[in-house]
């Protein structure tokens, strides 16, 4: 059975030759990698209600299993409603109207990702302490494509900008990814510009999240 599944995966291009299993992915000390909770995690451990729903207060930042070096993957927990105290990523807590989570949001973007930059560079990379990163955010429909603010305070906690939009602005699949912010360096997590917090319906702009 596990030769036949190897077959198989290698022959969708889903593996690499080098490790037939794919590629284990865990926490990299130091760079922005790994699995990220919010606040609201620890601030709710103590009621057994929610015990069930403390998982879409998580973030996870990591590389694509299947291809490594130059793809990663990231993904949030979605709302159980409106009011859902951990999914602070989904824009349908945010108020803005939406009815549900938006169906991109219920799998992982893929990113492609390089070496060096500031911008997609591969999270096990992304080391700088004060420093601000932007993801591309590509649906995978090919609508549109938002962006994704990470900025490493510290070893342990992570500031988050989600830039969602209902659509696509006219004319550009790409207008609200990591360009519309122009050129890096990427803002710091205080405030985005005022023009670009109008144009993106992102209610809170910075979340912060701890390993």
């Amino acid at each position: 059975m596990n030769t036949a599944t190897y077959s198989q995966l290698a022959n969708n291009n889903k593996i690499l030759a080098s490790n037939p299993c794919g590629h284990m992915n865990w926490d990299v000390a130091g760079s922005i990698q790994g699995v990220w909770f919010n606040a609201q995690v620890d601030a709710q451990t103590t009621d057994p209600s929610n015990t069930g729903n403390m998982d879409t207060g998580a973030i996870s930042i990591v590389r694509d299993a299947t291809d490594p070096t130059n793809r990663a993957m990231m993904g949030w927990g979605n709302a159980g409603g409106t009011s859902d105290p951990f999914a602070l990523l989904d824009p349908w807590t945010w108020g803005i109207g939406l009815t549900a989570t938006p169906d991109q949001l219920r799998q992982p973007f893929v990113v492609p990702i390089v070496s060096a930059g500031s911008t997609n560079l591969d999270p096990a990379l992304a080391t700088t302490v004060g420093k601000t990163y932007c993801y591309d955010l590509p649906f995978a429909n090919g609508s549109k494509t938002n962006y994704l603010l990470i900025n490493l305070i510290d070893a342990n906690t992570i500031k988050v900008n989600y830039g969602y939009t209902a659509s696509a602005a006219s004319g550009s699949s790409a207008a609200t990814g990591c360009s519309a912010l122009g050129a890096p360096p990427y803002a710091l997590p205080t405030a985005l510009p005022a023009a670009l917090l109008n144009a993106l319906p992102n209610s809170a702009a910075w979340k912060t999240y701890s390993r």
